[in-house]
């Protein structure tokens, strides 16, 4: 769990407050771990193209960690999971793809990952115009690691 400092940062201001506040940023900066994927541009006539853009994003993503394939401490189905992120993993691979990541952070550095997804709804409207909505809704709604309680 976040420190109470952070979490009442985070509760009590929008994040754009955060990020300008000087004190409160510098205060926290580089203390915890941080996933950043954009969808901007994932866009496809079809669902097998929007996902196709999207599984490039993440292999994109996962290669900016590659330090993380050289750590003893995972275990070999973590391993084996990482080695899985490429432009032909399967659907289920990619859904899950934002957990892996935040669970071999987490382990790797002893504390909770802040991710934040941005442009998240470039290929939900696309996928309402095109008419795959209720494929790519599921596809995003699986692969948010937060999940409603």
């Amino acid at each position: 769990m976040l420190d109470h400092g952070l979490m009442g940062a985070l509760s009590d201001a929008p994040i754009s407050e955060i990020l300008l506040n000087k004190n409160v940023f510098e205060e926290y900066k580089g203390t915890y771990p941080v996933i950043f994927m954009t969808f901007a541009g994932v866009k496809g006539k079809t669902y097998a193209d929007a996902v196709a853009g999207i599984k490039k994003q993440i292999v994109k993503l996962f290669s900016s960690y590659s330090y993380l394939k050289e750590y003893e401490n995972f275990d070999d189905n973590e391993k084996r999971a990482f080695a899985n992120i490429k432009e032909d993993m399967n659907d289920t691979d990619a859904e899950y793809s934002l957990n892996l990541l935040s669970t071999l952070l987490e382990k790797y550095y002893g504390k909770k990952v802040l991710i934040f997804l941005d442009e998240y709804d470039t290929p939900l409207q696309e996928a309402y115009i095109q008419g795959y909505w209720d494929e790519m809704t599921s596809f995003i709604r699986t692969m948010s690691p937060i999940k409603a309680r």
